[in-house]
């Protein structure tokens, strides 16, 4: 589904686990490039908000589902058109 929406490869990183003690669990979706460069930064003990503020362009953008609508400080809102996404 996000794959066709952002019409490119994702790659998913879980940085927050109910299971580790987070309220709640949060995953980051984007490139694997992007991805990968945050992950190596997290391991290096930076903060996931922090390591994906380093990597965001002028041109990043949050998306989010109607039970929690959140957009990290530097990104601009974009509400998928969840139709479009199984259009062929």
């Amino acid at each position: 589904l996000f794959g066709r929406v952002a019409e490119g490869p994702l790659a998913c990183l879980e940085v927050e686990c109910r299971s580790s003690g987070a309220a709640r669990c949060r995953f980051l979706l984007g490139s694997p490039e992007v991805l990968g460069r945050v992950y190596e930064r997290i391991v290096e003990g930076a903060d996931h908000r922090d390591a994906l503020r380093e990597q965001l362009s002028p041109f990043a953008r949050a998306f989010w589902d109607e039970g929690c609508v959140s957009v990290p400080e530097g990104m601009e809102l974009f509400a998928p058109n969840i139709d479009e996404a199984y259009e062929s």
